[in-house]
């Protein structure tokens, strides 16, 4: 695991940090993290039961926060890159 979500916190491992603007696997991680305190914020109640049932249900890679949060976090590290010239 790399980082965690808990709420409106994200924690990401020591080696992650300080995080380097310039490494795109790091940033595309901080914004995975974001999109899951966005779909905390949506339904702050809601949010940490569903996401138990899911994974216990449909496994880590098929649960459905995480798929969203991998494709929110592909597509804004695309923009994140392209707009900063990293490859």
């Amino acid at each position: 695991m790399s980082g965690l979500t808990l709420a409106n916190r994200v924690y990401l491992r020591a080696d992650y940090c300080p995080i380097d603007p310039a490494n795109r696997g790091t940033v595309e991680l901080v914004f995975h993290e974001l999109v899951h305190v966005l779909q905390f914020r949506r339904k702050p109640l809601l949010f940490p039961f569903r996401y138990l049932i899911h994974h216990l249900r449909y496994g880590y890679a098929r649960n459905p926060a995480e798929v969203e949060a991998r494709q929110l976090a592909a597509r804004l590290v695309d923009e994140y890159c392209r707009d900063r010239g990293i490859a």
